[in-house]
C-alpha cells in the first residue's frame, strides 16, 4: 500500500495540488484577519464551513485530472496493478494533504493571535483535537468527491459536494433534522468542542448545542460512512474498463 501512496504523491510533485495544502489555510487566516477581534472564531468557523469541504473537492478534482490528462485513465486501467490499491492510495494521499493543511491552520491561528496580541480563548491542544475531529467527520467526502469527479466531471464535484453540501449544512445544522445530513456533522461537533455556533458566533455556556454525548456518536457514524464509501467506490473503480 505504501508504494501506491508514494506513487500517487510523486504524480503531484511540482503541481498546484501541493500548493493547495498551504494556500487553503493561508486564505482562511487572511480572511479571518479582516475582523481582528473575532479572528480565532472566524478562522475556525470559515475553515470547517467553507474552506475544508472546498479543499477536499479541489484536491479530488486536481488528482483526478492528473489521470484524465493521461488518456482518461486508460493507462491506469490497462496496467497489471491492483486498482483498489490505486484508489485507496488516492484517498490516503488526500487525507494526508488535508491533515497537513489542518495543522497549518491551527498553528497559524495560534501564531498570528500571539504575534498580534489578538483575543484567543481556544487552547492549542483543544484546537488540535478539533481539527482532528474535523478530519474524521469529513473523511467520507473524500471518496464521495473523487467518485463524482471520476464518474461525471469536475462540475458535479463542485456542485454537489461543495455547493449542495454547503447549502445543506447551513440550512439543516441548527434544525431538528440536522442528523440526516452528514455535511452538518462537523459544524455540530465544533459547537460542542470549540463553543462556536454554526453561524460563527460564540456560544454561551449551557447552550443546547453543547451536547458532549453527540461526540462519540457522530464520530462513529462518520467513520462507518467513510469506510463504507471508500470500499464501495474502490470496488466501483476496480470494475472500470479502459474506455
Amino acid at each position: 500500500m505504501i508504494k501506491y501512496l508514494k506513487a500517487e504523491n510523486l504524480k503531484c510533485k511540482r503541481t498546484f495540488t501541493k500548493k493547495i495544502i498551504i494556500l487553503s489555510p493561508v486564505i482562511t487566516l487572511l480572511i479571518a484577519l479582516l475582523s481582528p477581534l473575532w479572528f480565532e472564531v472566524n478562522g475556525y468557523n470559515f475553515w470547517y464551513v467553507l474552506m475544508l469541504p472546498g479543499t477536499i473537492t479541489l484536491l479530488a478534482i486536481l488528482i483526478n485530472q492528473k489521470e484524465e490528462k493521461k488518456l482518461f485513465y486508460r493507462g491506469v486501467y490497462s496496467l497489471p496493478v491492483d486498482l483498489k490499491k490505486i484508489w485507496y492510495g488516492k484517498l490516503f494521499l488526500i487525507s494526508i494533504y488535508l491533515l497537513l493543511s489542518n495543522m497549518l491552520l491551527v498553528i497559524g491561528i495560534k501564531a498570528i493571535g500571539t504575534i498580534f496580541n489578538l483575543p484567543l480563548r481556544i487552547s492549542f491542544i483543544k484546537g488540535f483535537i478539533a481539527i482532528i475531529i474535523m478530519l474524521i467527520t469529513s473523511f467520507w467526502q473524500i471518496p464521495f468527491s473523487l467518485f463524482l469527479c471520476n464518474k461525471f466531471n469536475l462540475l458535479w464535484g463542485i456542485l454537489i459536494n461543495f455547493g449542495l453540501g454547503t447549502v445543506l449544512n447551513i440550512m439543516l445544522v441548527d434544525s431538528s433534522i440536522w442528523w440526516i445530513s452528514p455535511y452538518s456533522y462537523t459544524s455540530r461537533l465544533m459547537a460542542v468542542l470549540l463553543g462556536i455556533h454554526p453561524n460563527g458566533t460564540p456560544l454561551e455556556p449551557g447552550d443546547l448545542l453543547i451536547n458532549f454525548s453527540l461526540v462519540p456518536i457522530i464520530i462513529g457514524i462518520s467513520l462507518i460512512l467513510a469506510v463504507g464509501l471508500a470500499i464501495l467506490t474502490a470496488n466501483w473503480f476496480q470494475n472500470q474498463e479502459a474506455k
